[in-house]
């Protein structure tokens, strides 16, 4: 099993860059890594002190300048799409152009506040499955964030079910697809955000998602992972699986470290520091 990774990563400085490539590929990762960026953020990039074999497992995307949906720029007047959901179009683009091997997987992932503790493709997924979603410890209903997310898919979807509430979110930042079904994945999910005219100015990925994945609209089987299955540990704000073993590494409630972890930017500063005990500074 090989799976390749994406992500939209503009910005930022080279600390953020180097620490999620870095953590990624010091696994042992053997994939590649698709880099969306703008080319204002070939500055940054360039400064990366990794070790130069990294960057042959590297494919840098670079991003149009301006965030339209080429097919309705004249309905837009002017106004760009917000960068959260754009990457998506991004991602929709480019695979419609880059057919990926049908038996590999694509993760799609945050970068910012994302880090890699053990090689993804070491993880033993089921793949009778075709899409992995990684479930928060939030309840919908109960989440400001998630809640309003929600509201916003109402609004655009007015006769759709929204019995989901009192479910735990299902995180948009972590989303593994076998890629025998990444382009209905990408293109169900981009659809969805167009209908919601907010797709310009608010986050609309998060709600879209969940709205899919509870009313089972991508199509395809698929199986929401915990964080006690430990592929992707979503730490959020339950404390509980905030734990760092002796070696500075995060483990979830079994005290089992997590190949991949999600919002640790999230933890205190104490822990932040420790965490930052090895090669890359997360403070």
């Amino acid at each position: 099993m090989k799976i390749n990774v994406f992500t939209y990563l503009t910005g930022y400085n080279t600390k953020i860059y180097e620490r999620f490539i870095g953590t990624l590929f010091d696994t042992g990762f053997d994939g590649r890594l698709y880099l969306f960026v703008h080319e204002n953020d070939y500055d940054a990039i360039s400064q990366l002190k990794l070790n130069k074999e990294f960057f042959q497992k590297i494919s840098l995307v670079t991003c149009p300048k301006n965030m339209y949906l080429e097919q309705n720029e004249d309905d837009l007047h002017g106004k760009p799409i917000h960068p959260q959901n754009y990457r998506f179009f991004l991602y929709a683009n480019f695979l419609s152009k880059n057919p990926q091997a049908k038996d590999e997987y694509s993760l799609f992932c945050d970068a910012r506040d994302v880090l890699f503790q053990k090689n993804p493709n070491e993880y033993p997924i089921d793949t009778n499955y075709e899409m992995l979603f990684f479930q928060e410890e939030v309840v919908i209903k109960d989440c400001m964030f998630n809640d309003y997310f929600t509201s916003l898919i109402k609004k655009s979807i007015p006769d759709g079910n929204f019995d989901y509430m009192d479910q735990k979110a299902i995180c948009v930042g972590t989303v593994l697809v076998k890629n025998s079904s990444v382009i209905k994945f990408i293109n169900t999910l981009c659809e969805t955000m167009i209908k919601a005219k907010e797709y310009q100015d608010d986050y609309i990925d998060q709600g879209s998602h969940n709205y899919l994945v509870y009313n089972h609209l991508y199509g395809n089987n698929f199986k929401i992972m915990t964080n006690l299955d430990n592929f992707v540990n979503t730490i959020g704000v339950d404390e509980a699986f905030k734990n760092i073993d002796n070696n500075n590494q995060i483990t979830n409630s079994n005290n089992e470290i997590s190949y991949i972890v999600h919002q640790y930017d999230r933890l205190n500063l104490q822990t932040l520091k420790k965490l930052s005990g090895g090669k890359y500074d997360f403070t």
